[in-house]
This record gives C-alpha cells, sequence and structure tokens, in this order.
C-alpha cells in the first residue's frame, strides 16, 4: 500500500485525511487512493463507513449530491461545501481507515490481483504497476482501463 500512496499522492504515507479539489475532472479526491467523487468510491468509502457503530453524521448533508454525481460521473464540487473538512473530521475516526481499507480491498486489490494471476503476471514492479493501473483508470473492458 506504500507504494500506491506514492504513485497517488507522493508519500509513502498512507494518508487518509488528504481531500483536495482534483484538477483533472474528478471532483474531490481523498483518502488513501485518491478516492473520487465523480467515480463513486468515495461514496462507497462514506457508506461502509455509516455502517459502523462510529458514525458521527458528518457526511449526512452531501449524501443526495454524492449519489446524483457517482450515477452521472460528473466531476462538479457543486453542493458539496464542506466535504473536505468533513473527511477530515472522520479520519480521525479508525471506523474511517478500515471503511478506506474495506473498499480498496473489495473494489481495487481482490479483482486486480485476480486479474493479474489470470494473465500470468509473476514480477512484482510489473504487478505493482498494473495494481496502480487500475487504481487510477479502474478495472473493465474500455480502452484506458486495467483488462480494456
Amino acid at each position: 500500500m506504500q507504494l500506491i500512496s506514492l504513485y497517488q499522492t507522493g508519500s509513502t504515507a498512507q494518508n487518509f485525511e488528504q481531500c483536495v479539489e482534483d484538477d483533472n475532472g474528478s471532483g474531490y479526491a481523498s483518502g488513501i487512493i485518491n478516492f473520487t467523487t465523480r467515480n463513486g468510491d468515495a461514496l462507497k468509502v462514506i457508506q461502509a463507513y455509516k455502517g459502523t457503530n462510529n458514525y458521527a453524521g458528518e457526511f449526512d448533508e452531501f449524501m443526495s449530491t454524492l449519489k446524483s454525481y457517482a450515477e452521472d460521473e460528473s466531476g462538479s464540487t457543486e453542493g458539496l461545501d464542506g466535504y473536505c473538512d468533513a473527511w477530515k473530521t472522520a479520519a480521525n475516526n479508525t471506523d474511517f481507515w478500515n471503511s478506506q481499507g474495506y473498499v480498496v480491498y473489495n473494489d481495487y486489490e481482490q479483482p486486480t490481483f485476480t486479474y493479474i494471476n489470470q494473465i500470468g503476471i509473476k514480477y512484482s514492479v510489473t504487478r505493482a504497476a498494473l495494481y496502480d493501473t487500475a487504481i487510477v483508470d479502474g478495472l473493465g473492458s474500455s480502452s484506458s482501463s486495467l483488462g480494456g
């Protein structure tokens, strides 16, 4: 995970609290792998966190906007004033850290390494680069994603 953190944020530290408005049209990018409001993985983290006993309602005011932006793949940040503050507040909670890890494992790590094993990649550096590609560009059949 430190290598992915280095690829994503320029630091080997797992930066659970980082949140910035992305300049490539992805809305806000936040957390350990730059979960975005555009593709819905930030929403998945928040939904996982909401299912814990320690959720404090930090994101309640943003839920309908986040769902709409994820459905439409919108990179807008309109209606999300205070989102990064909420993310940073939630990052003080280990349940929020675990929620980020849950989404990384289920949506990226597990399917990526299943695919990598299927195509027979053995070299560690290549495996790490493909894992980062899946995080940045997604998994799937489009020409810009891993597997496409």
